[in-house]
């Protein structure tokens, strides 16, 4: 879970720079992405995917995976669904 903590920003206005953050391409968003984050080695995004390639923990070798955003309809339809732990509060 992430806890964002911003004075002097509303709600909507922030969720719309973290979006312009990760999902548009720009050198100088790679620069603030790679700049938070010194364990990735890429973070590209390509639409609603974020490519990422990280070093984890004491791992020998970087990873490569995909985040693939706004995938819950698609979940719905081919009817999968996500596992609920009543009990943790990080779920939504």
């Amino acid at each position: 879970m992430t806890k964002i903590y911003a004075e002097g920003i509303d709600v909507e206005t922030l969720g719309k720079v973290i979006d312009h953050v990760t999902f548009l391409n720009t050198p100088e968003n790679l620069k603030v992405n790679l700049s938070v984050c010194p364990e990735h080695y890429a973070l590209v995004p390509r639409e609603e995917v974020l490519e990422v390639i990280e070093k984890t923990g004491n791992a020998p070798f970087p990873m490569q995976f995909f985040i693939q955003f706004n995938e819950e309809e698609e979940f719905k339809r081919l009817g999968m669904k996500s596992i609920r732990i009543k009990s943790s509060e990080l779920q939504n």
